[in-house]
């Protein structure tokens, strides 16, 4: 069973950016794939290629834009269990897991802590 992860680069350079940082620190923890999917205008050149395993060329939907194509990110995957991660992330130990999700599993969810408690307001 392939095992991979994916992160997007959509709409603007600067995701693209990220997304190579976040490659390189996968390369430099990890021995799974990593795979960017890219958009019309992204460009990922000659010095970052080797960097993922795959370049996936998002096709256009105007009824889905910026975000929400995460929801879409089954149907480009190139491995069979995938853990999406935002570009804007780095691994600091390899202690991302796939193995706490049954392999019928569609999707693997990260949990994260913060330091600082979370406040919500709520209009009225």
């Amino acid at each position: 069973m392939t095992e991979g992860y994916i992160v997007m680069a959509l709409d603007d350079q600067r995701y693209l950016d990220l997304a190579v940082n976040l490659a390189l620190w996968v390369r430099r923890l990890e021995t799974r794939p990593i795979s960017v999917v890219v958009n019309q205008g992204i460009q990922v050149g000659p010095a970052h290629r080797g960097l993922f395993d795959h370049i996936i060329e998002l096709p256009a939907d105007p009824s889905i834009r910026g975000a929400m194509n995460k929801a879409r990110l089954f149907e480009f995957t190139p491995y069979e269990r995938t853990m999406y991660v935002d570009a804007d992330c780095i691994f600091l130990t390899r202690a991302l897991s796939f193995s706490g999700a049954s392999s019928k599993a569609k999707a693997l969810p990260s949990t994260g802590t913060s330091k600082v408690p979370a406040r919500c307001s709520h209009a009225p």
